[in-house]
């Protein structure tokens, strides 16, 4: 999700449901510089550069033949997200923590 400023927005569980329901795994990748080169409500990308970092795959913990509990999408759709964030150089994780605190009510 495209947030302002380049955040991490919230996991959303249709990753999880493809993940669930096709058994492939899930590559996180953090895009750092996308918000620059096309921000929001941008019609032409500006150019810039940006850097594409891919992490480890991993799958969708489900028992065979299941319907997994919307609980457990949820679960691993904040663990991609969780993924993607430590994927983020440092500047951009300690911005990313910044902008947790304020979407929970903090600083």
């Amino acid at each position: 999700q495209r947030m302002p400023g380049g955040t991490l927005g919230q996991g959303k569980a249709g990753v999880a449901a493809l993940a669930a329901r096709s058994g492939v795994a899930v590559v996180p990748a953090a895009i750092v510089g996308a918000h620059m080169a096309m921000p929001i409500g941008a019609i032409i990308p500006r150019p810039c550069r940006i850097h594409v970092i891919f992490g480890v795959p991993f799958q969708f913990p489900r028992p065979a033949g299941k319907k997994p509990a919307r609980e457990d999408l949820d679960r691993f759709a904040a663990r991609v997200i969780d993924e993607i964030r430590a994927l983020l150089p440092a500047e951009n994780a300690a911005t990313e923590r910044r902008g947790d605190a304020r979407e929970a009510g903090g600083v």
